[in-house]
């Protein structure tokens, strides 16, 4: 899930800096962005079932979640 993430929010800034992937033209940006955030949503219910948190990856999300609020 967190390599989807990644590569959604990718193909999303792709988007927006006028580099459309084949994904977000058959798609649409609003798509790309809902499964963004399904798929963010998903990952971090996982981070919340380890025993102990790992920051990296809230980092990781963090750097992503700016990649996505661009558009």
């Amino acid at each position: 899930l967190f390599g989807i993430s990644f590569q959604i929010a990718d193909d999303i800034e792709d988007s927006m800096a006028g580099k459309e992937e084949i994904v977000s033209k058959f798609f649409g940006i609003e798509t790309l962005i809902s499964w963004y955030e399904e798929m963010k949503l998903e990952a971090k219910n996982i981070l919340k079932t380890l025993p102990e948190p790992i920051p990296f990856f809230n980092e990781v999300f963090d750097l992503l979640e700016k990649k996505v609020m661009q558009t």
